[in-house]
């Protein structure tokens, strides 16, 4: 499909200009994971790059042979690691409060500072 799309735009920009903004358009309208509370919790999941190696090894250890769940795409890893290491989450706060707390933040961060960006209009 993203391939159609992207052909479909620019066949229609070769013959006019134009087009781009219907993909983009198209981008926001034809898949389930650009409804903006999809990507809020996708974005939740990448803050772990913040975070320092020992801080994830222990995270991930809390994790050693829980069953966890998904499948794997680039918008539903996060939503899968989070879930895993917020299963844990009570734990953490007890052991580590500090990264505890850090962690229980990304429940809460937008999707802009997430990924440290300005919110931007949608495309009309």
């Amino acid at each position: 499909m993203y391939g159609f799309q992207a052909g479909n735009a620019i066949v229609k920009h070769l013959k006019t200009g134009k087009g781009l903004k219907d993909y983009a358009r198209a981008w926001g309208t034809s898949f389930e994971y650009n409804n903006p509370e999809e990507i809020k919790l996708a974005t939740q999941g990448f803050g772990l790059h913040v975070l320092k190696d020992d801080d994830l090894d222990y995270l991930f250890s809390l994790t050693k042979g829980d069953e966890i769940f998904g499948f794997v795409n680039e918008f539903s890893d996060p939503i899968t690691t989070r879930t895993a290491l917020f299963k844990h989450l009570e734990q953490v706060k007890r052991e580590r409060p500090e990264l505890g707390a850090k962690l229980q933040k990304f429940k809460d961060v937008s999707v802009e500072d997430a990924l440290q960006v300005e919110k931007k209009e949608a495309v009309p």
